[in-house]
C-alpha cells in the first residue's frame, strides 16, 4: 500500500494504531516453540481487531479520485499472514472473514459509514493463501525425510540404547576390575612403567606379549637405554620378534635390554 496518505488531524489515530501493530508484532517475537501459544494468538487477535475498529471509525477527509483511507488494512492483513505462517493458519482465516462479514453487516444493514468496505477486505483474501500454503509445504518436506521425521516413541531407539549401555558396562566393569583385581592392578602397573622407562620397546605385539607373560608367572624386564636415539627399523623388528617368541615360551625370567647408541650390539635378550 503505497498511497499517499493525509492524517492531518488524525495523528493521535495513527499513534494509537501503531502501539497496536507494535503490540501484535510483540506477540508475533515469541520462540517457546514454532506454532504460535495460544496466549500470544489471542494478543494479537485482539490488537489485529482493535486496529480494525479505529481505522473503520476514524473521520479523515476524503481522499483525491473518492479513494477510501485503507491504510490499516494493509497493517492488518500482514499481520494476519504472520498469523498463517506462525501455524495458525485457521485462526487467520477465520479472523479475516470475520472482519469481512462484520463489515458487510455494519454497511449493508446497519448502515454504518465505514472507511475500508467488505469487498476490500475480501480482496486482501489472496495474500493468506500462500501464508498458509508455505508453511504446510515444509512441514510435509520435513516429515518426508525419514532422518528428521519425529518419532514419538523410543522403538528405534531401543536396540542402540541397549547396546551402548551394554557395552559402557562392560568398560565400566573393567575398569572396576584394575581396581578389584590384585593380580591385574599389578600388571597395569607393570605396564605403565614400561610404557614410561621404555618407549621404544612399546609396540603393540610385544606389549601383548608382555602381558600374556606376566599373567602366566612370568618375570620380565624391560629397559631401554637407547631413547632418545631412535631405533635401528631393521635391528628393532628383529629383536621383537626374537622377544616376541621367547615369551610365547613362558620363560621364567625374560630380560630385554635396548642398548645405549654407539654399542657394537643392538640389544641384549636374555631368558630362561
Amino acid at each position: 500500500d503505497v498511497m499517499p496518505y493525509d492524517h492531518t488531524g488524525q495523528w493521535h489515530v495513527l499513534i494509537i494504531s501503531m502501539g497496536l501493530v507494535a503490540g501484535a508484532l510483540w506477540s508475533l517475537t515469541d520462540r517457546s516453540q514454532l506454532r504460535l501459544p495460544w496466549r500470544n494468538t489471542i494478543i494479537l487477535i485482539v490488537c489485529v481487531s482493535a486496529l480494525m475498529t479505529i481505522g473503520q471509525f476514524s473521520h479523515y477527509p476524503q481522499p483525491p479520485q473518492l479513494q477510501r483511507y485503507g491504510w490499516f488494512v494493509s497493517y492488518s492483513v500482514v499481520l494476519a499472514m504472520y498469523l498463517a505462517l506462525r501455524l495458525r493458519p485457521g485462526v487467520a482465516w477465520a479472523m479475516w472473514v470475520g472482519f469481512a462479514v462484520i463489515t458487510y453487516v455494519a454497511e449493508s444493514w446497519l448502515g454504518l459509514d465505514l472507511l475500508a468496505s467488505a469487498s476490500s477486505i475480501i480482496a486482501c483474501i489472496p495474500l493468506l493463501i500462500p501464508a498458509t500454503i508455505v508453511p504446510l509445504q515444509l512441514n510435509w518436506v520435513v516429515k518426508s525425510l525419514p532422518t528428521l521425521q519425529r518419532v514419538d516413541s523410543n522403538a528405534y531407539l531401543e536396540p542402540d540404547l541397549q547396546r551402548y549401555t551394554s557395552e559402557m558396562t562392560k568398560w565400566l566393569h573393567s575398569l572396576l576390575q584394575l581396581v578389584d583385581d590384585p593380580t591385574v592392578a599389578k600388571l597395569m602397573e607393570l605396564r605403565l612403567r614400561d610404557a614410561i622407562r621404555s618407549p621404544l620397546l612399546d609396540v603393540p605385539e610385544l606389549t601383548v606379549a608382555v602381558w600374556r607373560a606376566r599373567a602366566a608367572g612370568s618375570r620380565v624386564t624391560l629397559i631401554d637405554d637407547r631413547s632418545p636415539t631412535c631405533a635401528d627399523p631393521e635391528e628393532h623388528s628383529k629383536i621383537i620378534a626374537n622377544a616376541t617368541d621367547a615369551l610365547a615360551k613362558n620363560p621364567h625370567t625374560l630380560t630385554l635390554r635396548l642398548l645405549p647408541a654407539g654399542r657394537d650390539r643392538y640389544a641384549s635378550l636374555r631368558w630362561n
